[in-house]
């Protein structure tokens, strides 16, 4: 199978050039055995995931959550998954659940009752909390933090706000800065507040408003590397300075087809990633281009680099910042940026992967269409070369999405 060696990083200022033409990708999938998934076994009900960790110390007013019922999710024995570790993701909407990579055992963790919406599950960068979004008093939506195996819930906004979303981790796991409007369609600003402390929020943790952007078309924030800025797409994307509480001058250019979105921060160089919107005008699909941006400087911006991925809903860098995953409507493909190739590791999925990578990198945990029943969707796990899949999930009804893995261990 040889891999195409391409060329890229052709400059395109602010991101507004012409959408980058993917590479001629190797398809992996359609060249090897896609494995042993094994759907038919016995149901467990074991619970996994792991303990409080050792150095995590919770707020002197974290109290024990409402335990999630207790109710296994449907299972089966994985066969030789080479990794340990555990998935979350968000079940039908309202739950938090999870699944043991190596034995396929699954449980819910947390919820806050059936048909009672949790949102935007994100996991921190030390792989030791999860924030989302879920019901505070009243009508109030607000942000909450939990320990892996739901245990432990901390709230950590108190803003009483009917719109918050979108929580984002600091790089050092303390504090999350999250979007907020006081109604439904009101317009939203951004706010940060810490993790210690929030048993007394705002005065203990800090709580306030970041920036007053004042838009109701706000919709995404990330944290830079050092911790000083916040980055936020409002149709474009803009950056604001922590101590000052400035908003820079735009830095990327849209064309017309949506918000620029998916913003992350390469590892390697601490470059800006983001996806600018883009549709094919013969097909009607829709996805984003991706691009990085030197952001070192706000005022004096180099020309943006472009990525291999032209209409994909999620991108993401592996943690040492040496693969860059693209999922498209229904594949997922790989850009390895030592051996400069990009090849498909799956496709013709049927449905958008939305695909991670495991913390090391070895492996690829995606959604796709259950080979049972075609109206649900699964887990899947894939390893990077695409030679071996297993089944992670098996529900029988409901939603799976906002996949997260944590590599820590599960009991």
């Amino acid at each position: 199978m040889g891999l195409l060696v391409i060329a890229f990083f052709a400059a395109a200022c602010g991101g507004g050039d012409a959408a980058p033409a993917l590479p001629t990708r190797v398809d992996l999938g359609a060249l090897v055995a896609s494995g042993t998934e094994t759907g038919l076994l016995t149901p467990t009900n074991t619970r996994i995931g792991p303990t409080l960790p050792p150095s995590w110390t919770p707020a002197p007013t974290v109290s024990a959550a409402t335990p999630a019922p207790n109710v296994g999710l449907p299972s089966a024995t994985a066969t030789s998954i080479p990794a340990s570790g555990t998935i979350y993701y968000l079940y039908n909407g309202d739950s938090i659940a999870a699944v043991d990579v190596s034995s396929t055992e699954s449980r819910l963790i947390a919820t806050f009752g059936v048909g009672v919406p949790i949102t935007d599950l994100t996991l921190s960068p030390d792989q030791t909390l999860l924030a989302y979004v879920a019901p505070g008093n009243g009508s109030a939506r607000e942000v909450f933090v939990s320990n892996l195996d739901g245990t432990y819930r901390q709230q950590i906004s108190c803003l009483g706000f009917a719109d918050v979303r979108a929580p984002a981790w600091s790089a050092d796991s303390t504090s999350l800065a999250f979007i907020g409007g006081q109604a439904p369609n009101s317009p939203l600003d951004i706010y940060v507040a810490n993790f210690a402390g929030s048993g007394t929020c705002p005065t203990g943790n800090s709580q306030r408003q970041a920036a007053s952007v004042n838009s109701t078309l706000l919709s995404e924030v990330v944290w830079d590397p050092a911790g000083t800025r916040l980055f936020f797409s409002n149709i474009e994307i803009y950056a604001v300075d922590l101590p000052t509480g400035g908003i820079s001058p735009v830095l990327t250019q849209i064309r017309g087809f949506g918000s620029d979105y998916d913003l992350s921060f390469n590892p390697t160089n601490n470059q800006l990633t983001y996806l600018r919107a883009e549709r094919n005008l013969t097909t009607g699909a829709a996805g984003g281009a991706a691009f990085q941006l030197d952001v070192t400087s706000t005022t004096q911006l180099a020309p943006a680099q472009t990525l291999p991925a032209t209409l994909a809903s999620h991108i993401e860098w592996s943690r040492d910042g040496r693969y860059f995953l693209a999922s498209e409507a229904d594949s997922v493909y790989i850009f390895d940026t030592e051996e400069e190739n990009v090849f498909t590791v799956i496709s013709s999925l049927g449905v958008p992967p939305n695909a991670i990578f495991s913390p090391d990198a070895t492996l690829i945990a995606y959604l796709g269409v259950d080979p049972s029943n075609p109206s649900l969707q699964q887990i899947f796990v894939l390893d990077r070369t695409a030679e071996m899949t297993w089944q992670m999930t098996f529900i029988t009804e409901g939603t799976i999405s906002a996949l997260q893995w944590a590599m820590l261990p599960s009991s």
